[in-house]
Formats: C-alpha cells, sequence, structure tokens
C-alpha cells in the first residue's frame, strides 16, 4: 500500500472476505497507535460494526502475543 488511506479500505475487503468464509463476524481488532489505525473513518467503522479496537503501544512485541516473541 502506498498510502496509509489504503489500509482502511484493505480492512474493510478484508473483513468481508472473513466473514463471507467464516460465517462469524468479527469482534476485535489489536493495532498498533500508527496513523492508519487512528483515523476517524476507521474508528467510525468499527463502532459502526462492533468491532472492539484494542490499541497497542508501537514498537513493542511484548504486547502483540506469543507469536511476536518466538524466533
Amino acid at each position: 500500500m502506498r498510502k496509509k488511506y489504503e489500509t482502511y479500505l484493505k480492512f474493510v475487503e478484508f473483513k468481508a472476505l472473513v466473514e463471507k468464509d467464516t460465517e462469524k463476524k468479527e469482534k476485535a481488532l489489536k493495532s498498533d497507535n500508527g496513523g492508519e489505525y487512528v483515523w476517524n473513518e476507521f474508528k467510525n467503522f468499527c463502532g459502526k460494526e462492533d468491532i472492539r479496537r484494542e490499541l497497542i503501544a508501537p514498537h513493542n512485541p511484548q504486547q502483540n502475543g506469543v507469536a511476536e516473541r518466538e524466533p
């Protein structure tokens, strides 16, 4: 992606694909505080779709879960 706002568009596409394939609703999104994730359009979409947003500190792999920490 060349622009940060494209993250929002790709997430909307990804969400639709995952929900269609799994027949389950997206419940949460964990991301850093990068501009692409705190953009108002992104916040409004998550609020409208009842997606809980979990913002973590940038460059902090300890908060990203086990998969991020293992070599």
